[in-house]
């Protein structure tokens, strides 16, 4: 029932308000339930569909408490369909899918700027923050005071950025997926903000998250990438299916 659907999530939104939190989970089904055509775009296309449930998602907290200033993301969990780690293929960059598998290691929690500001040597005038656009900053070539106007002049202010938390997991298929006389398959998660530490190794999860392909550079000099990309899954959300260990 769609009314039963609107009715659920309008007392989930109140309840993230109250407890001051960043994240609303939203299952899949429910998507499914209510908009067939929906869930299958979320699926094929999910970080342009994300970016929608974020901004309605933000109209909805701002109308219920305009005084509310912080940024509450879509998590989408429960999928219809959960893949193997063998099953992924180049079809499925770009699109949603939902792994069941067990964490075997932990990176350290790796700081990832997200916002830079920049001080001129000549002057001492601060820029105002530079967004990160596709992991690149734009450095301003010129001082912004109009009585300065230095060139190359700025230089980045580490303890006026702002950071992010990040962390690289690495996933192994639980034994039961393994078939007899098999290697087990990993597959590496990236884990930002909330979702840092949620898992320790041992931890069978169910993750669902973007399939993502990232090219690899040649050299650290060089800008020449290779032709073969590596894969990993950048994670919106994290069930935990059972505490028991290997």
């Amino acid at each position: 029932n769609p009314q039963q659907i609107e009715g659920k999530y309008i007392t989930l939104i109140n309840l993230v308000i109250e407890i001051d939190g960043e994240s609303l989970d939203v299952d899949a089904q429910d998507v499914f339930d209510y908009d067939n055509d929906l869930y299958i775009k979320l699926v094929k296309y999910p970080l342009e569909v994300l970016a929608i449930f974020d901004i309605v998602l933000m109209d909805l907290v701002t109308r219920i408490n305009p005084s509310f200033d912080k940024h509450i993301q879509a998590r989408i969990f429960n999928l219809k369909r959960s893949t193997t780690m063998r099953d992924l293929n180049p079809s499925d960059v770009e699109k949603m899918v939902s792994l069941k598998g067990m964490i075997i290691r932990c990176s350290s929690i790796i700081p990832e700027i997200k916002e830079a500001v920049f001080r001129c040597l000549v002057c001492g005038y601060y820029s105002d923050p530079v967004a990160v656009d596709r992991g690149m900053i734009n450095e301003p070539t010129i001082c912004g005071k109009p009585e300065c106007v230095s060139k190359n002049s700025m230089t980045i202010v580490h303890n006026r950025c702002r950071f992010a938390d990040k962390q690289i997991v690495k996933l192994q298929e639980t034994p039961d997926q393994i078939p007899e006389g098999g290697t087990p398959h990993t597959v590496s998660l990236l884990m930002h903000d909330k979702l840092v530490d949620s898992g320790k190794p041992g931890d069978r999860v169910e993750v669902t998250g973007i399939y993502r392909a990232m090219s690899v550079r040649i050299g650290q000099t060089q800008r020449t990438v290779k032709s073969i990309y590596k894969t990993y899954i950048d994670c919106l959300h994290v069930k935990k299916t059972d505490k028991s260990r290997m």
